[in-house]
């Protein structure tokens, strides 16, 4: 068994030095753990629209693949910053290429391939 602490031997300013560093350290610990839910967050949203786009690519399902291009406008409204998001945004343009060309729809294609090779110029540049 552990014996108990009593800070009353302890005298007040002595207190503070302890007390503080504690209150800063906890608040560290929740604003960290604050971040990784926001992470996990975004990571679930890029992971569901990354879904989407697979499944749109291997039907060339028109809709699939316009949703899964939104959700990446989406995620780079919300973080400027993540290429990776440009790079899907341009994979999704690329594959709305074959659904255009497959609708003979040459000028919706060229509007689509000139998009995708924007969007993945974007990614391989780094943002600022």
């Amino acid at each position: 068994m552990l014996p108990s602490v009593s800070f009353r031997y302890i005298p007040e300013f002595c207190r503070a030095w302890i007390a503080q560093p504690c209150f800063l350290f906890a608040l560290a610990i929740a604003l960290h753990f604050t971040h990784l839910r926001a992470e996990d967050g975004f990571a679930a949203k890029v992971g569901a629209a990354e879904a989407r786009l697979d499944e749109g690519r291997s039907t060339l399902d028109e809709t699939l693949l316009v949703s899964a291009k939104q959700m990446f406008e989406r995620c780079i409204r919300e973080s400027a910053g993540n290429s990776r998001c440009y790079y899907d945004l341009g994979r999704a343009d690329s594959y709305l290429v074959d659904v255009m060309e497959r609708h003979k729809d040459k000028q919706g294609a060229l509007r689509a391939l000139d998009s995708a090779i924007e969007n993945t110029q974007r990614f391989d540049r780094p943002q600022r």
